[in-house]
Formats: structure tokens, C-alpha cells, sequence
């Protein structure tokens, strides 16, 4: 406390006991804030903390939707890697076939012969086709069509539109 501070505490103090207020005003006097901000006092003013709220609420508006949607970009990549890994499945099942003792003798040998199960995360609906359809990963789905084999070449699946 400041020596005119102190000074302020024993006059309110003499006043309160000649009028019968007995600790009461010292209590009173002792919790009064005297501070004043003075030149050089260091410290944020209102305004400056409510720039950078500011700016952190525009760096979260910008950031949260990219979070958001890496989930639907994974399901996406899942999706075409599924279908990466049929078309290679499609290539080793004609292969097999082809250097078979029997030989290649039509697509639907092929297709009864190629594995189209990726996952307990995908599904078919209906059902994987000698033609196609669709496949579905958590909520994405994408059509899929089968280019038929030949003697010459692996059948193909490919997606019918965008992933």
C-alpha cells in the first residue's frame, strides 16, 4: 500500500469509531481498488484480443471443413484402390484361365472363377454381375461396369461417372 493510501485508511477508521462503525469502514477501505492504468503499463486492451479471435475464428472456418472432408476423400481413395484391385484380380484370373490345360473359352468362365470379395467394408448390391454394379464403401457407393473378356485380352471394371 502507498503511504496516502495508508493515511486514507486511518482517517476513514477515526471517522468510523467516533460515529460507532467499528471495523466495518476499515474492512470497506482496505478491499477499495486504487489502481490506475499509468503510461508503460504492459497488458492487452479489449480491442487487440478481440483481433485475434478474430483471426483464430477464420483459421478455424477455413481448417474444419478440410478435417470434415478428409474422411470422404479416404472413402473415395478406398474406393478406387477396390477398384484397382479388381481389375488386377480380373488380369490373374484370365491368366490362369488362358494357360489352363481347358484355355480361355468365353467371359462368364472367367467370371465364375474371379474373386470379387474386398472386404467386410464393401459391399455389392445386389450382387457382383458379369456386367457390372454397384459398389459401396461406408457411405460412398460408385457404378461399376465390366468390359467382358476375350481370348485376347482380361475383362475390365471401370466406374460409370465420378467416384
Amino acid at each position: 500500500m502507498k503511504v496516502a493510501d495508508i493515511a486514507l485508511v486511518r482517517r476513514i477508521v477515526l471517522i468510523g469509531k467516533q460515529r460507532g462503525g467499528g471495523d466495518t469502514l476499515t474492512i470497506m477501505a482496505n478491499t477499495k481498488s486504487t489502481y490506475s492504468a499509468k503510461p508503460g503499463d504492459s497488458g492487452f486492451t479489449l480491442i487487440e484480443i478481440i483481433a485475434v479471435l478474430v483471426v483464430l475464428s477464420v483459421l478455424a472456418a477455413m481448417t474444419i471443413p478440410r478435417f470434415v472432408d478428409l474422411g470422404r476423400n479416404a472413402s473415395r481413395q478406398a474406393l478406387a484402390s477396390a477398384i484397382s484391385q479388381l481389375n488386377s484380380r480380373e488380369v490373374l484370373t484370365w491368366t490362369n484361365v488362358k494357360f489352363s490345360d481347358a484355355g480361355w473359352v468365353d467371359d462368364p468362365q472367367v467370371f465364375s472363377l474371379l474373386n470379387t470379395e474386398l472386404g467386410r467394408e464393401y459391399r455389392w448390391s445386389p450382387s457382383a454381375r458379369i456386367d457390372g454394379a454397384v459398389l459401396h464403401f461406408k457411405e460412398l457407393s460408385a457404378r461399376l461396369n465390366r468390359t467382358p473378356s476375350t481370348s485376347g485380352a482380361s475383362g475390365r471394371w471401370e466406374v460409370n461417372g465420378r467416384l
